[in-house]
């Protein structure tokens, strides 16, 4: 009974894998091609999953394997870390050896860059929301006082992560 659990499990998970591989990927003719893509886009190697759902169709693991490396090239500079990293990427190891080390110094600043960039966003539309709850008619001294303090600080914050953001570009 256990291991019928088991292996129903295996096959819906296998299943899962195999359908997200479309019938155009499995009819591709440029395995190099595709690999490169996948690799410069950051993903992890499809290969295996692509054989799985595409037992009737001639995949070329050699084609697919050099695609990759060279993507994997591309992927793996100081540059696309950076930026990987500012947008949010889910950085899984796929760099090898010493490019690890360097992609992840990249990725690990420009996720920095990101991170204060959405908290610059979110003070932003605080900023407005306040700035907006200043323009209401009938505020009493009291309240009044109160946003206008509320803004400043705000104000302040804002200016310090520019500060930092400053800083962090002139590396």
């Amino acid at each position: 009974m256990r291991n019928g659990f088991y292996f129903l499990l295996a096959a819906l998970l296998l299943s899962g894998c195999a359908g997200r591989i479309s019938d155009t990927t499995c009819q591709t003719k440029d395995w190099r091609a595709l690999g490169f893509r996948d690799a410069s886009r950051g993903l992890l190697s499809r290969l295996k999953d692509i054989q799985a759902a595409c037992p009737a169709y001639p995949v070329d693991g050699n084609e697919y394997r050099l695609g990759f490396d060279e993507g994997l090239d591309e992927f793996c500079s100081l540059d696309r870390a950076f930026e990987f990293g500012m947008r949010g990427g889910d950085y899984q190891g796929q760099c090898p050896g010493a490019m690890h080390r360097l992609f992840l110094r990249g990725y690990e600043a420009g996720q920095l860059v990101g991170h204060l960039q959405r908290q610059v966003q979110d003070l932003d539309e605080r900023i407005r929301d306040v700035e907006m709850q200043l323009d209401r008619p009938g505020l009493n001294q009291q309240q009044y006082y109160y946003l206008k303090g509320t803004l400043r600080e705000l104000y302040r914050e804002r200016q310090d992560l520019e500060r930092q953001l400053a800083r962090l570009r002139r590396f």
